[in-house]
């Protein structure tokens, strides 16, 4: 037939397959010239109209896009043998060739469906992507914000640290030295072993403290010397001697000579102790108010003068009206005889009246201050004291 002159439309138009064509010579652009020339929807339709069937028709070279405008469905063609991608691109196709096919208008609408739904789930996946990106676009916004406040804090820090970093610096100048020092160094250290003296001119100023200890214990009761001993200052170990009054609850101890380690006579001074703790120049270690002493014998003297009146007027009777004929003024007084018991009871009343006469100094007592021995004391010098040349 292709040495008689028959062309490959009319092959195809005879039943022929694209394969078959090709395999008798045709080229490939020959069969595809043919194929869209003659393999056309209307006669798609002719031919299924005849009794051909979807699979004669796709041997012939009918495409899914031209058999779907004939009025197939997607189905069809599915089970003629067409793929799924041929049946899908032939749907995206069809809505221009469906007029030239001369289609009804149920079978439009069908196809019309099917690409709308299509396109729907187009719609949906575009949506779906566009919020991720969204979501994905914000999330890389809000890591940018974290990131930009991680950094301000880095650096706010930094700066902190920087500062604080920075330290000042103090400059000790050391003051030139004294060619006097040595001498008097020696002298402390003599004065502490015991050695003479090698010069004087030392002058301990009116106002100076310097801290000493007691040597002997003290009870104001007792009157007599006090000694301590000075434990700094360039008098360390000197011994001072004095005495002490009491005023009130405290005692004021008072030195008027020292004696110092390497001097052969003990020299005058004025220094008065002071209290370590409270600064106040009035010193105890421990007071004694004698509280029981005075206020006990007070109470019993008392106790027993009030009870010999209670005992002597209780068996009194006084009577109005029979007058005594020696008396003339028209009452009398009848005291009862005392028992034995009520009489010693009297006199022992008598001897309590007599009792709180003779203890009425007790309840002057004053208060016993003491102050106890090793107790540390502060030493104020009244006056500018020279320590003086061994």
């Amino acid at each position: 037939l292709k040495r008689a002159g028959y062309s490959a439309k009319a092959l195809l138009a005879a039943g022929l397959s694209p394969e078959a064509l090709k395999q008798a010579g045709y080229t490939a652009s020959e069969v595809e010239a043919a194929q869209s020339n003659g393999l056309s929807a209307a006669r798609a339709k002719e031919l299924l109209q005849s009794g051909m069937s979807v699979n004669d028709l796709k041997r012939a070279g009918y495409s899914a896009k031209a058999l779907l405008a004939a009025g197939l469905s997607p189905e069809a063609l599915k089970q003629a043998g067409y793929t799924a991608s041929e049946v899908e691109a032939a749907l995206k196709g069809t809505s221009m060739d469906a007029a030239d096919a001369n289609l009804d208008q149920q079978l439009l609408s069908q196809i019309q469906s099917t690409l709308s739904g299509q396109n729907t789930t187009q719609d949906q996946q575009l949506q779906a992507l566009n919020q991720q990106q969204a979501a994905l676009l914000k999330t890389q916004k809000d890591q940018q914000k974290i990131d930009d406040r991680a950094s301000a804090m880095s650096g706010q820090a930094s700066a902190l640290l920087q500062g604080w970093s920075t330290t000042r610096t103090q400059t000790v100048q050391e003051a030139p030295f004294s060619k006097e020092a040595p001498s008097l160094a020696n002298r402390l250290e003599s004065m502490k072993s015991g050695q003479n003296l090698q010069a004087s001119g030392d002058v301990i100023k009116a106002g100076s403290i310097v801290f000493g200890v007691m040597d002997t214990a003290l009870n104001s009761d007792q009157p007599g010397p006090v000694l301590a001993t000075i434990v700094q200052g360039p008098l360390n170990g000197a011994k001072l001697i004095g005495s002490f009054t009491r005023t009130d609850d405290r005692m004021l101890i008072s030195f008027n000579r020292i004696s110092i380690p390497g001097i052969k006579n003990s020299v005058p001074t004025s220094i008065v102790a002071i209290d370590s703790n409270t600064a106040r120049t009035a010193v105890a270690s421990s007071v004694d108010k004698h509280y029981l002493l005075r206020y006990g014998t007070l109470f019993a003297s008392s106790f027993l003068e009030g009870l010999s009146q209670a005992i002597s007027s209780s068996g009194t009777q006084l009577s109005v009206g029979a007058a005594d004929a020696g008396a003339g003024n028209g009452w009398k007084v009848v005291k009862d005889n005392l028992s034995p018991t009520g009489k010693a009871l009297v006199a022992l009343g008598t001897v309590g009246s007599r009792f709180s006469n003779v203890l009425q100094p007790v309840f002057s007592t004053p208060p016993t201050v003491r102050v106890n021995s090793g107790d540390g004391i502060g030493l104020l010098f009244m006056s500018d004291f020279s320590v003086p040349v061994a």
